[in-house]
């Protein structure tokens, strides 16, 4: 009863036919079982379709209401709990592990297409342990990335980008203890730094609110 209400509700704000209705009812019934019923930020007690006409009506023409639909109905692109899992999984065999192949290659003088032989490399080994991983957001899924890739040390990876002096001086010690285990000896000031910092976040729009240039100095 709840679903046909809000069907009725979409139908008014969006003056449809009977005919428009019925061309319409399977493809939204289908986009709320598959996965717009998922979202989790609906108000309580309502789901999608409901949810699809409350924010319909805030168009005051029905020609603007027709623009929004039709840019939801083809345009938008709702990524699932499922579908955010796997983009984490596969951010740093993607996007982050070849990066670090690329630097350790350059290290040992070889081409970067000998994967095999630069990952097992001591220099490979010392680039991944110098890479640091910050969260930007609660979106960043910094512990299903640490899950996901067992071979990052939890003093890699933090869930903020601001970083207290005591977490930083510990995660500076630790980083030296590693390098000492992987080099056989201890390292320089230089080598005890991370090299590389990697950003994690689920979504990101105006490129100003983490780092800007005003009024002669830098902020964010």
């Amino acid at each position: 009863m709840r679903d046909e209400l809000a069907e009725a509700l979409l139908a008014k704000v969006m003056n449809w036919s009977d005919e428009e209705k019925a061309r319409e009812r399977p493809i939204l019934q289908d986009f709320a079982r598959y996965k717009y019923d998922e979202y989790q930020q609906y108000a309580p007690g309502r789901r999608f379709i409901e949810s699809l006409a409350l924010w319909l009506r805030q168009f005051r023409s029905l020609e603007e209401r027709r623009i929004a639909y039709e840019f939801f109905r083809s345009r938008l692109v709702f990524i699932s709990t499922a579908e955010m899992r796997h983009l984490v999984e596969l951010a740093f065999p993607v996007v982050v592990r070849p990066s670090l192949i690329a630097k350790a290659a350059a290290v040992l003088g070889v081409d970067p297409q000998r994967c095999k032989h630069v990952v097992s490399s001591t220099a490979y080994s010392q680039v991944l342990r110098q890479t640091l991983f910050l969260g930007l957001s609660d979106g960043a899924c910094t512990d299903v990335f640490r899950r996901s890739h067992p071979f990052v040390s939890n003093e890699q990876l933090w869930h903020a980008y601001d970083i207290s002096d005591e977490k930083a001086a510990s995660m500076g010690a630790k980083l030296k203890k590693a390098l000492t285990v992987q080099l056989g000896r201890e390292p320089n000031d230089e080598e005890c730094k991370f090299h590389t910092i990697c950003l994690l976040d689920d979504f990101t729009a105006s490129g100003t609110s983490y780092i800007r240039f005003e009024d002669g100095k830098w902020d964010g």
